[in-house]
């Protein structure tokens, strides 16, 4: 959630036996390509700020197979970190 966290987490990392891998969604996807390509070539002009947004008439979940949820299925401590 900020940046002492953040170097936290990857403190932890470094001291691991682990492999940790992060990502973003759709970032490969073509029509993101392609607005960067055009943002990048000065299409848009001087840029100051960039701000994206997934906007859909559907949840992620939709069509997902319901399943039941117990409380002990996530460690809440644990994801919520401090």
């Amino acid at each position: 959630m900020n940046m002492d966290e953040l170097l936290s987490a990857v403190d932890t990392v470094k001291k691991s036996d682990r492999i940790v891998q992060c990502g973003t969604q759709a970032r490969s996807w073509a029509p993101s390509a392609a607005a960067r390509a055009f943002v990048s070539s000065g299409g848009l002009g001087r840029i100051f700020k960039i701000e994206q947004s997934r906007n859909s008439s559907r949840p992620y979940w939709e069509g997902e197979p319901s399943r039941r949820l117990n409380e002990s299925d996530t460690d809440w401590k644990v994801f919520l970190m401090n």
